[in-house]
């Protein structure tokens, strides 16, 4: 099985700009945008503008299975702090 590429944009600390970009890298890739944060800003977004194909997952299980389920590059947008 193929490595799916994967980028994963963390930080503890919020208003960084974490969403901003992941969104533009996910358009600049064409990579599916998936959307850990519970504001749910970069999903939002990127279905409104219809630029960027993305996702709203709850929990870090649903963000995996979405990884799972996509071709190509992915681009993870998470909410601040520490996690799994």
């Amino acid at each position: 099985m193929a490595k799916k590429p994967k980028i994963v944009v963390v930080n503890l600390k919020g208003g960084v700009g974490k969403t901003s970009l992941s969104t533009a890298v996910a358009h600049h890739l064409g990579a599916f945008l998936v959307d850990l944060d519970p504001q749910g800003d970069a999903s939002d977004w990127a279905l409104r503008s219809g630029l960027v194909r993305a996702a709203h997952a709850h929990d870090w299980e649903e963000a995996l299975n979405l990884v799972d389920q996509t071709d190509g590059w992915v681009v993870m947008d998470c909410p601040p702090g520490e996690g799994p």
